[in-house]
């Protein structure tokens, strides 16, 4: 397996506010009160298997994400980050996903398999499913919470609906979440079908689709008497807030010019990107630690600004570079003229992390090409000799980006180009998102 990890002096260089993708879980536990205790809905296990005897509770909200760190040429620490929105609501949460399972015998049995669907664009949270997220579970024992949301985008639907309540569950097994793999499979170039590929193309008017992210969890819940009856009659616990992690890496591109009207951008290369990654993030480590939730002592408002420090890429993933599509008039075949000043592109592909470096152990890079046209001494029909403007492509060489380490997941990378006398250089700054937070009255 292909593992990746950063240093130490990247991950002690790191505000609070870089942090990973994050939707937070918040298992609610409502106020105590004397009442006679009511019993629960059954599992339909079968009359030997254990019944529920409290109510696991899940509220969602979303909360600040960020990146893995960037470091200068020379080694140097980068200045602290600022923060940013997402972009559009195709990176914010559209389904979500929640199994739970439990121990039986040496294997796992799965406790619920539900999936939610957030309303349309407009419309609120909490009034649609919050009455919808109780589950009655068997406490005293070791649970396993996956989280999966924007499953569409995976082409896992089918094998998450065939996870059957009630059961068995090995998570070592070939249909396991833990072995779900995603492969970008879309391709950028119209009429070929095994280059460019990215994991989403959201260029397209119709058919958007939204980033997937997931993470799991596990922890104990303490036996149902260490949680007194509400006014319900039910016992409630809480794990404080979770998190799940945007399972996607974007682009963008500023590019600074002086004194290069006529010039054209003509393409930009990355070199080079994985074609494929895990459902759920594998062997992941965050800074600050990924938290286990305390079922007796829940943290409510814990660190939610995290960043990756290491993780693992599916063995048989390959890298290859990915072309970005600059043109998008037929009149202007050659892309954005290059005037002094800067422009910015945010090309709407998302891709699966990759490996820390590229191909044979080069640090990832950029290469450029420019067009422009130039006088040319032609010989017309008639054997005259004419001018004639014809155009010329002009590629530079490629750019190491040193300062970029790695690419796990929910980063996003802001590449920077400068164009002066003909001469190029790049460096890559990583910004965090800036959560927000569903509030009763939000909707997206």
């Amino acid at each position: 397996m292909l593992h990746h990890k950063s240093t130490y002096a990247f991950i002690r260089s790191l505000r609070r506010g870089a942090s990973r993708m994050a939707l937070c879980v918040g298992l609610a536990m409502a106020l105590c009160g004397c009442v006679t205790e009511m019993d629960y809905p059954s599992l339909g296990n079968g009359d030997e298997a254990p019944q529920p005897d409290m109510y696991l509770t899940l509220s969602v909200n979303v909360a600040e994400t960020g990146g893995t760190n960037a470091r200068s040429r020379a080694g140097e620490e980068e200045p602290p980050y600022t923060f940013e929105p997402a972009a559009n609501q195709w990176e914010m949460m559209n389904t979500l996903r929640v199994i739970i399972t439990r121990p039986s015998g040496g294997t796992q049995i799965i406790e619920h398999n539900k999936r939610f669907a957030l309303p349309e664009p407009g419309t609120t949270w909490f009034s649609t499913i919050a009455n919808k997220l109780d589950f009655p579970v068997r406490g005293g024992e070791f649970k396993t919470l996956y989280l999966i949301a924007n499953e569409d985008a995976t082409g896992y639907t089918d094998a998450l609906d065939a996870l059957k309540e009630g059961d068995q569950y090995n998570p070592l097994g070939a249909g396991a979440i833990e072995n779900m793999i995603i492969t970008a499979t879309q391709t950028t170039v119209p009429g070929n079908d095994d280059t460019n590929l990215c994991l989403i193309d959201n260029r397209k008017e119709q058919g958007l689709s939204y980033v997937p992210m997931s993470e799991k969890y596990t922890f104990f819940l303490p036996d149902a008497k260490n949680y007194q009856p509400q006014a319900d009659g039910h016992r409630y616990a809480s794990a404080g807030r979770l998190f799940v992690t945007r399972a996607a890496v974007k682009f963008s591109f500023n590019i600074t010019a002086e004194h290069c009207e006529g010039i054209f951008l003509k393409r930009i290369s990355f070199n080079t990107l994985a074609d494929k990654e895990y459902l759920l993030p594998r062997n992941t480590f965050y800074s600050p630690d990924k938290m286990v939730p305390d079922m007796l002592n829940p943290v409510e408002n814990p660190p939610m600004e995290r960043i990756i420090t290491s993780y693992t890429i599916p063995q048989n993933a390959t890298h290859a570079p990915f072309e970005f599509p600059l043109s998008v008039d037929s009149n202007m075949p050659n892309g954005p003229e290059l005037s002094t000043g800067t422009i910015t592109l945010t090309p709407e592909f998302y891709f699966c992390e990759s490996g820390t470096t590229a191909a044979n152990g080069s640090p990832y890079s950029v290469s450029i090409t420019l067009a422009y046209k130039e006088r040319v001494k032609v010989v017309n029909e008639d054997g005259e000799e004419e001018w004639k403007e014809e155009w010329k492509e002009d590629p530079f060489d490629i750019e190491f980006l040193d300062n970029l380490p790695s690419l796990p997941r929910n980063t996003h990378v802001k590449v920077n180009i400068s164009f002066r006398d003909r001469e190029i250089e790049a460096k890559v700054v990583l910004v965090p998102y800036i959560g927000v937070t569903l509030e009763p009255s939000f909707g997206f």
